[in-house]
């Protein structure tokens, strides 16, 4: 069975009127596969009662899908900043062209990040204009990447003739 996730807006069922904790609760039991009868005794338990299987159900299709959505995200993130402290750590500080383009590189997964994150459900005319000067902005800094990456394997191939050319010309 699939489930259609409604993420266009704030939910606003009774779930979502639950304390931040419990909602917690209600999302990581729906993620970990519990019976919704057993979520809506603990909810009942906690001092909430009046939840049935229609408001987890709406709540699965619309706040847990946001909050899925969301710690996919973050665990991408973690990984991603982990992988990057990882390979800070390598550096040395004269390593000044691989800090640029570590920098570089992180540069480009935030703005990849805001991209994947575009909602166009959520686009107002302002917001078209921000969207389209992000993926400009990021036009443009791949092609400064381009020509500094041509410009370094020119400098090394300008190096390797004038090398070769005074062990040539030498007494």
């Amino acid at each position: 069975m699939e489930i259609k996730l409604h993420l266009s807006r704030k939910p606003t069922g009774k779930v979502s009127q639950l304390p931040s904790a419990l909602i917690e609760y209600v999302n990581q039991s729906i993620h970990d596969g519990v019976e919704y009868k057993t979520i809506i005794q603990h909810l009942a338990d906690k001092g909430c009662p009046g939840l049935n299987k229609f408001n987890l159900t709406r709540w699965r299709r619309s706040g847990y899908g946001q909050w899925l959505l969301a710690k996919e995200r973050r665990d991408a993130l973690l990984t991603r900043t982990e992988a990057a402290f990882n390979q800070v750590r390598t550096m040395t500080a004269t390593d000044e062209a691989l800090v640029d383009r570590f920098n570089d590189n992180l540069v480009a997964m935030q703005i990849a990040d805001t991209v994947a994150a575009f909602d166009p459900a959520n686009l107002k005319l302002d917001g078209a204009n921000d969207f389209f000067k992000l993926v400009r902005v990021h036009t443009q800094r791949e092609a400064t990447a381009i020509s500094r990456d041509r410009l370094e394997i020119e400098a090394k191939k300008l190096s390797a003739y004038t090398n070769r050319f005074k062990s040539q010309h030498e007494p």
